[in-house]
């Protein structure tokens, strides 16, 4: 899915009259390597990373991921700095007006702000 539209927005950028898409997107999932978390930029270049975060406060929250992320993270650790990270790239965000998609292999589970304290304590 990464691929298919990196190219797509990358084909945008080839042509005289088309306009790029002008988009970054985080895709992740699971597949039969483990989890996977791809970047497309608005000019179609993708890569791969094992934490990131685009947009506005992109760079306060990349601080804290390179800070506190490690390879086989408990998930209650990944949430945990997922939420250190959201909170400092974006002043004013409370528990309350986030939503987490947890995505296990078999299983999306949605976590809703008033139910953060439940999965990071």
């Amino acid at each position: 899915m990464a691929k298919y539209l990196a190219n797509h927005k990358h084909m945008a950028t080839q042509y005289a009259g088309l306009r790029p898409f002008g988009v970054g997107l985080l895709i992740g999932g699971v597949d039969e390597t483990g989890s996977n978390l791809y970047e497309t930029d608005p000019s179609g270049t993708m890569l791969e990373w094992k934490a990131q975060a685009i947009g506005r406060g992109a760079d306060k929250a990349k601080k804290v991921l390179i800070g506190g992320f490690r390879d086989n993270m408990p998930i209650k650790d990944g949430l945990k700095l997922l939420v250190k990270s959201l909170k400092a790239g974006e002043k004013g965000v409370t528990d309350e007006s986030m939503e987490i998609a947890l995505v296990k292999e078999n299983e999306v589970k949605k976590i809703l702000g008033t139910e953060i304290d439940a999965f990071t304590k």
